[in-house]
Protein backbone atom coordinates (compact mmCIF):
# COMPACT_ATOMS: atom_id res chain seq x y z
CA UNK A 1 0.00 0.00 0.00
CA UNK A 2 1.23 3.57 -1.07
CA UNK A 3 0.33 6.71 1.21
CA UNK A 4 1.92 9.75 0.83
CA UNK A 5 1.53 13.24 2.94
CA UNK A 6 -0.44 16.30 2.07
CA UNK A 7 -0.25 18.94 5.31
CA UNK A 8 -2.96 22.02 5.58
CA UNK A 9 -5.41 20.40 3.04
CA UNK A 10 -8.59 20.55 4.42
CA UNK A 11 -12.09 19.97 2.01
CA UNK A 12 -13.87 23.03 1.39
CA UNK A 13 -17.12 21.11 1.83
CA UNK A 14 -19.21 23.77 0.99
CA UNK A 15 -17.65 24.51 -2.58
CA UNK A 16 -19.33 24.08 -6.24
CA UNK A 17 -18.32 20.62 -7.42
CA UNK A 18 -17.64 19.23 -3.61
CA UNK A 19 -18.67 16.04 -2.32
CA UNK A 20 -18.43 15.57 1.37
CA UNK A 21 -20.56 14.25 4.52
CA UNK A 22 -23.38 11.83 4.37
CA UNK A 23 -22.98 11.85 1.32
CA UNK A 24 -23.89 15.42 -0.27
CA UNK A 25 -22.40 17.26 -3.54
CA UNK A 26 -22.85 20.15 -4.72
CA UNK A 27 -23.18 20.95 -8.92
CA UNK A 28 -21.57 23.51 -10.37
CA UNK A 29 -24.86 25.87 -10.28
CA UNK A 30 -24.72 25.49 -6.38
CA UNK A 31 -27.70 22.97 -5.97
CA UNK A 32 -26.85 20.21 -3.21
CA UNK A 33 -27.79 16.97 -3.83
CA UNK A 34 -27.94 14.41 -0.81
CA UNK A 35 -27.83 10.93 -1.61
CA UNK A 36 -28.98 8.25 1.13
CA UNK A 37 -27.29 4.94 -0.01
CA UNK A 38 -26.53 1.32 1.66
CA UNK A 39 -23.29 0.71 2.75
CA UNK A 40 -20.86 -1.68 0.36
CA UNK A 41 -23.33 -0.48 -2.81
CA UNK A 42 -22.28 1.34 -5.70
CA UNK A 43 -24.22 4.11 -7.20
CA UNK A 44 -24.20 6.24 -10.48
CA UNK A 45 -24.26 10.13 -9.69
CA UNK A 46 -24.17 10.69 -13.42
CA UNK A 47 -24.85 8.66 -16.91
CA UNK A 48 -24.79 10.20 -20.24
CA UNK A 49 -23.44 8.54 -23.44
CA UNK A 50 -19.85 9.51 -23.09
CA UNK A 51 -19.50 10.11 -19.30
CA UNK A 52 -20.51 7.67 -16.35
CA UNK A 53 -19.21 8.91 -12.67
CA UNK A 54 -20.11 5.68 -9.97
CA UNK A 55 -19.43 6.00 -5.73
CA UNK A 56 -19.01 3.68 -3.80
CA UNK A 57 -20.30 3.84 -0.10
CA UNK A 58 -19.22 2.53 2.79
CA UNK A 59 -20.33 3.20 6.49
CA UNK A 60 -22.50 1.37 9.04
CA UNK A 61 -26.11 1.53 10.39
CA UNK A 62 -26.60 2.34 14.09
CA UNK A 63 -28.24 0.29 16.38
CA UNK A 64 -32.01 1.70 16.61
CA UNK A 65 -31.50 3.17 12.90
CA UNK A 66 -33.68 2.54 9.88
CA UNK A 67 -31.03 3.45 7.53
CA UNK A 68 -27.06 3.14 7.17
CA UNK A 69 -24.73 6.34 7.64
CA UNK A 70 -23.17 6.20 4.93
CA UNK A 71 -19.45 7.95 3.45
CA UNK A 72 -18.08 7.88 -0.53
CA UNK A 73 -15.15 5.49 -0.27
CA UNK A 74 -14.60 5.57 -3.84
CA UNK A 75 -15.30 7.60 -7.03
CA UNK A 76 -15.05 6.00 -10.74
CA UNK A 77 -15.08 8.56 -13.61
CA UNK A 78 -15.45 6.74 -17.27
CA UNK A 79 -15.41 9.02 -20.38
CA UNK A 80 -15.29 7.56 -23.62
CA UNK A 81 -13.49 4.07 -23.01
CA UNK A 82 -11.06 5.50 -20.26
CA UNK A 83 -11.51 5.39 -16.14
CA UNK A 84 -10.09 7.34 -13.64
CA UNK A 85 -10.92 6.22 -9.61
CA UNK A 86 -9.67 7.86 -6.94
CA UNK A 87 -10.30 5.87 -3.83
CA UNK A 88 -9.74 5.84 0.31
CA UNK A 89 -7.76 3.33 1.59
CA UNK A 90 -8.64 1.08 5.00
CA UNK A 91 -6.28 1.82 7.53
CA UNK A 92 -5.25 -0.42 10.37
CA UNK A 93 -4.44 2.38 12.66
CA UNK A 94 -5.47 5.66 11.34
CA UNK A 95 -3.05 8.91 10.77
CA UNK A 96 -4.36 11.77 10.76
CA UNK A 97 -1.20 13.09 8.87
CA UNK A 98 -1.55 10.93 6.19
CA UNK A 99 -3.86 10.77 3.36
CA UNK A 100 -4.98 7.00 2.42
CA UNK A 101 -5.46 7.31 -0.90
CA UNK A 102 -4.91 5.15 -4.33
CA UNK A 103 -5.54 6.28 -7.60
CA UNK A 104 -6.10 4.51 -10.72
CA UNK A 105 -5.90 4.99 -14.28
CA UNK A 106 -7.65 2.33 -17.13
CA UNK A 107 -7.05 -0.16 -14.25
CA UNK A 108 -3.93 0.57 -13.38
CA UNK A 109 -2.61 1.83 -10.33
CA UNK A 110 -1.17 5.39 -10.70
CA UNK A 111 2.14 6.35 -8.65
CA UNK A 112 1.90 9.74 -6.92
CA UNK A 113 5.50 10.53 -5.17
CA UNK A 114 6.12 11.05 -1.43
CA UNK A 115 5.97 14.74 -1.03
CA UNK A 116 4.62 15.65 -4.23
CA UNK A 117 2.48 19.13 -3.88
CA UNK A 118 -1.08 19.97 -4.83
CA UNK A 119 -2.47 23.15 -4.75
Amino acid sequence: MFSFVILDRKPNCNSPGSACYDPRSIGGDGIVFYFHGKSNEHFSFVFDTSLQINGRFIGHRPAGQTRDFTWIQALRILFNSHSISPEATKASTWNSEVDHLKFSYNGEELVVPEGALSS
